[in-house]
């Protein structure tokens, strides 16, 4: 039996839940989604055809981090950063391609 077989039966599926817990992350923290947007923008404007979203995604950590001023750590899932691609590409099609990514597993 494959572990894809042992997963079922158990009732784990790794992507699924990945899904869901992005998607509880980005109903409490809306403002990451924005922020990735706005430099995902801004660097298309200064004439990149495609850019890196890892850097996008450590460009909204440090600016969450230095805008916040509670004593709470900005934390994000660097799994979290292809969802936030595909959230952007679902909100704006003039992305799909500026992004480089691979299929997700589910």
């Amino acid at each position: 039996m494959s572990l894809t077989g042992i997963t079922g039966i158990i009732g784990f599926d790794k992507e699924a839940n990945m899904q869901s817990r992005f998607e509880e992350y980005h109903k409490k923290n809306p403002q990451v989604f924005d922020l990735f947007e706005k430099f995902a923008k801004k660097i298309r404007i200064v004439g990149y055809k495609n850019f890196g979203a890892k850097a996008i995604m450590e460009r909204v950590r440090w600016e969450m981090i230095v805008s916040t001023t509670d004593n709470e750590p900005f934390k994000i899932n660097n799994n979290y950063t292809s969802r936030y691609v595909r959230l952007l590409e679902e909100k704006d099609s003039s992305f799909e391609g500026f992004f480089r990514k691979r299929q997700l597993r589910s």
